[in-house]
């Protein structure tokens, strides 16, 4: 909420629209079940409004002349940030990415059509966009997953759910450094599985069938 309130006092720069604006949130009633009963929500809800905050502080930055500072780097970096913990939480975030992406296109048309500003200008700015909310949050991305598979390395319930090449990375699962070739040999028995729904209707594995029903395997 704090982060709400001073979102609209940056874009309105009234004290009452953004108390307004905290109130009709806090009081949500829709938002309140949302939170209390889906567990990333509240996560994605979070960065989410992180990532607009740290875009209006960023422009608001801009607008007043002060690029370059230490101050303007920070809520760029702080946006990238944000942005990077969104999309890892839900893909849903992707929007928020959109959002931001469009705003700064929008500011970069401003810039570049101000006569009063060089041609060197507007390719700084867009260097340093690039970095700060595009090449920084695909790295957090990539790193967070990093950490996430290294971490998270032991089989569980919802190993079916993956393919067998990811399944032999788990450590406990039955496939677990299994050797699998590309390539069917002749003779070779095979395990049927419908990928597309995630092993709903045809699936060969005895745990995702119904009592009484054994597990199918097919000889080639």
């Amino acid at each position: 909420m704090p982060m709400a309130f001073d979102t609209v006092y940056e874009m309105t720069h009234s004290c009452e629209a953004a108390l307004v604006s905290t109130l009709y949130l806090i009081f949500d009633v829709g938002l309140l079940t949302l939170n209390q009963y889906i567990l990333l929500d509240p996560i994605l809800l979070f960065f989410m409004t992180a990532s607009i905050w740290g875009m209006t502080k960023a422009s608001s930055a801009t607008e007043r002349r002060i690029s370059y500072t230490g101050w303007w780097w920070f809520w760029l970096f702080f946006t990238g940030t944000m942005l990077a913990c969104t999309t890892s939480t839900k893909f849903v975030g992707l929007f928020v990415v959109m959002l931001v992406g469009f705003h700064t296109m929008h500011e970069l048309w401003v810039i570049f059509g101000d006569l009063k500003k060089s041609i060197t200008e507007t390719i700084k700015q867009i260097i340093c966009r690039a970095i700060t909310l595009v090449l920084w949050p695909i790295l957090l991305y990539m790193l967070f997953f990093y950490i996430h598979l290294t971490v998270l390395n032991r089989s569980g319930n919802g190993d079916g759910f993956y393919s067998s090449a990811f399944q032999s990375r788990l450590i406990g699962n039955s496939l677990y450094n299994a050797s699998m070739p590309r390539d069917v040999a002749y003779g070779a028995v095979l395990t049927i599985k419908n990928h597309k729904t995630g092993g709903g209707y045809l699936h060969s594995h005895y745990h995702l069938y119904p009592k009484g029903i054994g597990a199918r395997q097919q000889q080639v």
